[in-house]
């Protein structure tokens, strides 16, 4: 009897450890298939969700074998000012929010147990800000409340575009791994009655978004029911386009490698390392390459192994083709000082501004044009940019391409001191729009400026106007966090064709170590204000779909000299390549 009576307890304290961890059935029967979703195919608004969101709400189904998975709900771009994201991550409903680059928070509601059941279950989460509390309900049920942190304290009017089952900012891997029904957003804190309402019918005057994707088809634009115009339209993206797939381009007449920040490469795939650079040197003849151009964060730790790997890939040019590199932030100044010895590259530049190739610069000739590239060091200080200046004027008839590390952020502004990691206060001693103010808008012979240091999943490329009329563009190339989450090494090289007259260029951006181009949006071209030009003010999409859909306005202006007089394209926060056009005030 004694041995009965413990099984009996065994059995009913397993049935009640099973009731705490897992999700009840829906109160609510979900009809309709909902909406599946991909790392190509995800959804959007145009223009920025400038709504305060209290209330978050989805039927959501998801296999029990994606459990392990991340899937995003909604998320809005991350440009370090304002994010959220709405997800269901390892199997438990997840929200985050970050409000400014030092004020972010997250918050994972593990008691629900796991949603990834392979059933219809409706998920709110609710921001009580009388209760300081974040609640978490499943099926119209209350299963576990977190407190808030400072950083909620208050209603978020979240800025950002909103992007609908994935993530534009980051890798694909974040898509959503089942199929949603229905999203709505309420600007106040639901209660569980109106919750469970919502359940069949989310409506009222705090609602604003609503999808209804019962019957959606992959494919077609989702109509907002709020009222409020938030479409989501439907942004196909392909993510990897095989050699054999892509039209490659043919007609130019010669081309630059852009290396962008090699650190996660260098790190974690070292073998792949010598692949990218043999890439680029056994293409050389046939691709045209008159320079290869490194943006810095060449190493991730900085120790003597990357060093070495970095030294043997750079040392292949040598007697093939000319190129040029500065130093990123994860580069510490002495082993890049020892790697690149002063006495090794000194008969091979114009100059420098000390004994060292910290800043240095080159001049060379392709057919009739003249160009000078001047490689500027992590956060330039005055001094160097006083002397960058005057190397400028000594060459008035050259087009300047400046190299430095960290110059543009992901909006297609100058790096500020709101961003994130700025130079200033990370070893720098100017951010960019100090650079701006200070040296690149006074030379009307500075026409291109290449960066990395912020990373996304894209190349941005911004343009403008200089206090002589002249446009200055920037592109800004770095995938390293793309690299480092792909389970796998890409080696990617931007790939810069020119026109004969310098003017034109074609981007094409390719993975050395798996021959594919990564993104279609990143398949691109733009023009150049070269020396005694026209300016030039647009950029296009050789391969992205629906660029005109994928408008909207700028968020922010240079420095003081410019203003938001002209806005060209800017789609970079839903996934296309970045590109903004500003000229200085009248």
């Amino acid at each position: 009897m004694k041995k009965l009576n413990r099984l009996l307890s065994l059995i009913l304290a397993i049935l009640m450890v099973s009731a705490l961890f897992t999700v009840s059935l829906p109160v609510s029967a979900a009809t309709g298939e909902g909406l599946t979703f991909s790392s190509e195919v995800l959804y959007a608004p145009d223009g920025a969700f400038d709504e305060v969101a209290n209330t978050f709400e989805a039927w959501i189904k998801i296999p029990k074998s994606e459990r392990t998975k991340r899937s995003f709900i909604l998320s809005s771009s991350w440009t370090g000012n304002r994010y959220i994201t709405f997800e269901i991550k390892s199997g438990v409903p997840r929200v985050a929010v970050t409000e400014a680059e030092d004020k972010e928070a997250s918050w994972e509601f593990k008691e629900v147990g796991n949603v990834c059941t392979g059933g219809w279950i409706h998920v709110a989460i609710v921001r009580d800000p009388v209760a300081s509390t974040l609640n978490c309900y499943i099926n119209g049920e209350l299963k576990q409340s977190l407190p808030i942190t400072d950083v909620w304290k208050n209603d978020i009017a979240f800025g950002e575009p909103l992007c609908i089952g994935g993530q534009w900012g980051t890798d694909s891997s974040v898509y959503f791994k089942g199929a949603i029904r229905e999203i709505a957003i309420f600007k106040t804190s639901r209660t569980a009655d109106e919750i469970k309402a919502d359940m069949n019918a989310p409506k009222g005057e705090s609602l604003v978004l609503h999808y209804d994707m019962s019957n959606a088809k992959v494919g077609e634009n989702i109509k907002d029911t709020s009222g409020n115009g938030y479409d989501a339209i439907c942004r196909e993206n392909q993510l990897w386009i095989k050699s054999e797939d892509k039209k490659p381009v043919t007609d130019y007449a010669y081309s630059f490698a852009v290396i962008g920040d090699m650190q996660a490469l260098n790190y974690y795939y070292p073998d792949s390392v010598k692949t990218m650079f043999e890439w680029i040197a056994s293409n050389v003849e046939s691709k045209k390459i008159k320079h290869v151009i490194g943006l810095g964060d060449i190493t991730e730790k900085s120790n003597t192994d990357e060093w070495s790997r970095a030294k043997a890939g750079f040392q292949l040019f040598d007697g093939k083709v000319d190129y040029s590199f500065v130093r990123g932030n994860h580069d510490t100044a002495a082993k890049y000082n020892v790697t690149f010895p002063w006495a090794t590259y000194k008969d091979k530049v114009g100059g420098a501004f000390a004994n060292n190739m910290l800043n240095y610069y080159k001049t060379f000739s392709v057919g009739e044009v003249k160009y000078l590239m001047l490689n500027l060091d992590f956060g330039p200080n005055d001094e160097v940019l006083k002397w960058a200046g005057e190397i400028c004027e000594q060459y008035p008839d050259h087009n300047v391409i400046i190299n430095t590390h960290a110059y543009l952020y992901l909006d297609g502004s100058p790096i500020t001191a709101e961003d994130h990691v700025p130079p200033v206060g990370n070893g720098g001693s100017n951010n960019g729009d100090d650079m701006w103010e200070k040296f690149v808008s006074k030379h009307e012979n500075i026409v291109l400026i290449l960066c990395g240091h912020m990373t996304g999943n894209r190349l941005v490329v911004s343009k403008d106007e200089g206090v002589n009329g002249n446009t200055v563009t920037t592109l800004l190339v770095n995938t390293s966090n793309v690299e480092k989450n792909n389970n796998g090494a890409l080696g990617m090289v931007a790939m810069l064709y020119f026109s004969e007259d310098g003017k034109s260029v074609d981007v094409e951006y390719y993975s050395t170590t798996t021959d594919r181009y990564y993104r279609s949006i990143n398949q691109l071209s733009f023009d150049l204000d070269l020396v005694g030009e026209e300016p030039k003010e647009t950029v296009a999409s050789s391969e992205a779909e629906g660029s005109t859909a994928d408008t909207q306005a700028a968020a922010s202006g240079c420095s003081s000299t410019l203003s938001l007089g002209i806005v060209a394209i800017i789609p970079a926060m839903l996934g296309t390549a970045l590109v903004v056009a500003r000229k200085k005030e009248d």
